[in-house]
């Protein structure tokens, strides 16, 4: 059996703040990519347990090259690290695996009180919706795995994000490692104590992944972002066959999920391009 590991970091125990870059603050960002590395470590020892002979884990957060690797010693796992990828967080999933995890994950841009909630780009994307259905990472991703219909068995995160997932997918084990207070505060679990939920949780998510339904979307798909300046817009309407919604959202339709997400892609970088070329 093989299983998907997707690893993000806003969504570990203790983290509430935005340091989450080697350049902004090494000393946290190194603490954290510890952290997240623990977690996932904790995650690859469930489903060993529950019954997993091969897992492949992406590195998905900022840089994607944050995971310390030394720590999965295991005959099972191959890391995929370094960015682009044509799949993003996703990156490497397949038709070939019984389950996928998301491990540090959390809620979408505006979802009240989660922690460090957003959508892909903080600075940028406003909101996303699929189908005028509000989601986030969670449920972009979630796309990609039932495109291969690989079913969503393991989160980890805080509460808000477990509803969100709950919400879209239903029966997934969700491992909640903290309690969001607001955007920047929360009540973590001990990391031991995390890791040991998120490895009970993981191992369960193994057995029960047959019994699981991926996550796929009616076609033609529309996804529309909404982002947070109008020359973000202007960017991403720059792609052929996009649809203007309006100053600052645009749209794009798709009967092929990848396809509709390679384009999203190509509107977020875009769009934090414009962003990051502002001068005042």
């Amino acid at each position: 059996m093989k299983v998907f590991i997707s690893a993000d970091m806003e969504g570990i125990a203790g983290k509430v703040h935005w340091e989450f870059s080697k350049e902004s603050d090494s000393a946290e960002w190194d603490r954290d990519r510890q952290i997240m590395s623990e977690h996932v470590k904790a995650a690859i020892e469930g489903a060993i347990e529950g019954g997993a002979s091969e897992i492949v884990i992406n590195d998905s957060h900022m840089s994607m090259r944050n995971l310390a690797i030394d720590r999965f010693d295991f005959e099972q796992v191959e890391v995929i690290t370094g960015q682009p990828k044509p799949l993003c967080m996703m990156e490497g999933i397949d038709n070939t695996y019984s389950a996928a995890f998301l491990i540090g994950y959390h809620g979408m841009s505006g979802a009240h009180p989660g922690v460090l909630n957003h959508s892909f780009c903080p600075l940028s994307i406003r909101e996303i919706k699929i189908n005028g259905i509000p989601v986030g990472e969670l449920g972009v991703n979630a796309g990609i795995a039932g495109y291969f219909n690989v079913p969503i068995a393991l989160v980890a995160g805080d509460n808000v994000m477990a509803e969100e997932a709950q919400a879209r997918m239903g029966d997934v084990e969700v491992a909640i490692i903290k309690e969001a207070l607001n955007m920047t505060t929360a009540k973590c679990l001990p990391l031991k104590a995390a890791n040991e939920l998120i490895k009970q949780k993981s191992r369960s998510a193994v057995q029960r992944c047959k019994d699981m339904k991926p996550l796929v979307y009616d076609t033609p798909t529309e996804l529309e972002v909404d982002f947070f300046m109008t020359n973000m817009a202007d960017a991403a309407a720059l792609i052929p066959d996009s649809q203007r919604k309006g100053g600052t959202k645009v749209s794009y339709i798709s009967s092929d999920y990848l396809e509709l997400f390679k384009t999203f892609q190509a509107m977020f970088m875009l769009g934090e391009h414009v962003r990051l070329d502002l001068r005042y």
